[in-house]
């Protein structure tokens, strides 16, 4: 049974989505997929042995290099009524976020997790940075 009898469906953004795949001309030879290759694994185990804590991982994705462009670029970014982003900052800012989803709280009201009086609230989201800084790392 099919729902959906369209043969075009289209995003929000206007991109065209094809129901039904694309029918290959007659003489067009097969295609062929790569078969895919996850011969990366062992090599990700061996270099993350040697990391025993959570910060050990964290940095391991997210190194000094990494963090320092994203703020030198942040910072080309914010305007002049804003203090401008440290490299603390958006290492608190992206542990916040990680915390968040971890305690399945990523889809709770952000006053609701600053609040003393809300049972969302949670005081290690809250210690690294004041509500309003948290929400400026949505604004930019």
């Amino acid at each position: 049974m099919i729902l959906f009898k369209a043969k075009f469906y289209y995003a929000k953004d206007g991109t065209c989505f094809q129901r039904d795949p694309p029918t290959p001309e007659p003489d067009a030879p097969p295609i062929k997929i790569p078969p895919a290759k996850f011969n990366q694994g062992p090599q990700i185990k061996e270099t993350l042995k040697n990391h025993d804590t959570s910060l050990d991982f964290f940095n391991y994705f997210f190194d000094n290099n990494l963090i320092e462009k994203i703020v030198k670029y942040t910072n080309e970014r914010i305007e002049e009524d804003f203090d401008k982003l440290t490299v603390c900052e958006l290492r608190a800012f992206i542990g916040v976020l990680i915390l968040l989803g971890v305690t399945k709280k990523n889809d709770v009201e952000i006053s609701e997790i600053w609040s003393y009086e809300s049972s969302h609230h949670l005081w290690l989201a809250t210690a690294p940075m004041g509500r309003d800084r948290y929400n400026f790392g949505f604004i930019i």
